[in-house]
């Protein structure tokens, strides 16, 4: 372990050929904003061209091997660009009565079409509930300002529902004067946009993450590979989609979260 631009990062290993770092900011230092934080772990490289820090407060686990050119950056929406805990998944999977350890489409998904209407009616009422109580994650816009300038690919991949998805990116504060090429829309890209990602695919892209087919698909869009792509996000299905299709992966959260309950 060692300490680092007031971020102190631990070495944790991942598999042959590769490393992970987790990152966390320390206590005792002062915090560095998300565009400080974003260019100093970028500018250190860690073993790849292709770390982002969010925020400064979000401490953040890295995953990935050496790599070609950074392309394109995959975000999750609810928790890793908006603060943990606005949705309530406890509740959502007691009222639509999931198993522990259950994945809660899956588990839709498998039941009776009626049924199947009654728990997306449920799961629509938590994820509205959750929107009320939304907020982003503090240097979330900056972040994405930066990537702008890099001329970075953005993309969206949540297992949100759409409405509720283009609702949430409504209120990021992002300017549309401030897109570049990074951020114009691939050729056949969804209808649903907005200026600071060329892509948004909510749980209306099937199968959705954990499977790695949504990053495939963003990767054909941008033309590259995967292994030049970062799956930013705050649970294991983000890290466990990103490994499976070959990107870099960085989990984000804060001390005590829940990061592994969804």
């Amino acid at each position: 372990m060692r300490a680092w631009r007031g971020v102190t990062l631990l070495c944790v290993p991942r598999a042959p050929s590769s490393r992970q770092l987790a990152i966390s900011a320390s206590r005792a230092a002062r915090p560095l904003s998300a565009p400080r934080a974003c260019e100093a772990v970028m500018a250190q490289q860690c073993g790849t061209q292709s770390v982002v820090e969010l925020s400064a407060h979000a401490p953040v686990a890295v995953a990935g091997g050496r790599t070609g050119r950074l392309r394109g950056i995959v975000f999750d929406m609810d928790g890793t660009l908006t603060n943990a805990g606005a949705i309530d998944f406890g509740r959502m999977r007691a009222r639509c009565g999931v198993p522990p350890g259950e994945d809660i489409i899956a588990f839709v998904e498998r039941q009776s079409e009626a049924r199947r209407l009654e728990l997306a009616r449920i799961i629509v009422e938590e994820e509205e509930e959750g929107l009320r109580r939304m907020s982003f994650r503090h240097g979330a816009s900056d972040t994405l300002r930066l990537l702008t300038a890099r001329q970075l690919h953005r993309a969206i991949l949540t297992r949100n529902n759409d409405d509720i998805m283009m609702r949430t990116l409504a209120l990021l504060e992002y300017d549309a004067e401030e897109a570049v090429s990074g951020g114009s829309a691939a050729p056949d890209a969804s209808p649903l946009t907005h200026p600071a990602f060329s892509l948004l695919l909510s749980r209306s892209f099937t199968p959705v993450k954990p499977h790695p087919a949504p990053i495939h698909h963003i990767c054909a869009q941008w033309g590259c590979e995967p292994n030049q792509v970062i799956m930013v996000g705050d649970t294991i299905d983000d890290v466990a989609c990103g490994r499976a299709a070959g990107a870099h992966t960085v989990l984000i959260g804060t001390p005590g979260e829940p990061h592994f309950d969804h």
